[in-house]
C-alpha cells in the first residue's frame, strides 16, 4: 500500500509519473484483495487528492464479470454516477450510442461511451481520477484483452488526470502489451 500510496502522489519517479500501475502475481498472493482495499480506502477518503471514478472486477464464473462485453458501458456508467461533472457528457453519449442501428461492443463502445465523453469534459474537469480494473486474467476473452488493455493505455495518455491500476496472474497476452517498450513511459509495473 505504500508503494501505492506514493505512486497516487506522484512520488515513485522524478521525472513524468506513470499513470497506469500493473500489479501482478499468482493466483491467491492478494491481488484483488489488494485492488478491493485500495478502491476502499480511495471512496472512504483516505486519498483526499484522487476520486475513484470506476472498479470492474473480472471473475470467473459470472457471465458479466467474466467477459470484456460490459467492460466500457460498466466503467462509463460508474463514472457518469460516481463524478456529478461528468455526468451529462456519459448521458449525452450513451443516448447517441444506444439509439444507433445496434449496439456494439469493443473499440466502437470504448470510443463511443468512453472516449468521447472524456474528451468533451476534459476541457472543463481536470481532477485525478483512478480506475480499478482486477483480475485481467480472470476475462475469458483472452483474445480480446490486448485491445482492451491498449484502449486503456490511450486514456492515460490522452487525459493527464486519469489513473488506471489493474492487477493480473503474468500472463503473456497483458504483459506483452503493459510490459512492451512503447508503454514503459505510462505504465508501472509492480510484482508481488
Amino acid at each position: 500500500f505504500e508503494n501505492v500510496d506514493l505512486w497516487l502522489a506522484g512520488r515513485l519517479y522524478e521525472d513524468e509519473q506513470r499513470r497506469f500501475y500493473l500489479l501482478t502475481g499468482w493466483a491467491g498472493s492478494g491481488k484483488s484483495t489488494i485492488a478491493h482495499q485500495l478502491c476502499f480506502r480511495i471512496d472512504g477518503g483516505q486519498h483526499v487528492s484522487v476520486t475513484l471514478g470506476a472498479a470492474f472486477f473480472f471473475a470467473r464464473g459470472n457471465a458479466k464479470l467474466e467477459s470484456s462485453q460490459y467492460f466500457f458501458s460498466t466503467i462509463a456508467q460508474q463514472l457518469a454516477i460516481a463524478i456529478r461533472p461528468l455526468r451529462p457528457y456519459f448521458i449525452d453519449a450513451a443516448r447517441t450510442y444506444f439509439q444507433g442501428k445496434g449496439v456494439t461492443y469493443g473499440q466502437s463502445a470504448f470510443e463511443a461511451l468512453l472516449r468521447t465523453p472524456l474528451a468533451a469534459a476534459s476541457a472543463s474537469f481536470q481532477t485525478p481520477t483512478v480506475i480499478v480494473v482486477d483480475g485481467l486474467d480472470e476475462c475469458r476473452d483472452s483474445n480480446l484483452i490486448p485491445e482492451l488493455l491498449r484502449s486503456l493505455l490511450a486514456l492515460v495518455r490522452e487525459f493527464p488526470w486519469l489513473y488506471i491500476v489493474a492487477t493480473s496472474r503474468p500472463e503473456p497476452h497483458i504483459l506483452s502489451v503493459l510490459t512492451a517498450s512503447d508503454s514503459a513511459d505510462v505504465v508501472h509495473h509492480a510484482r508481488l
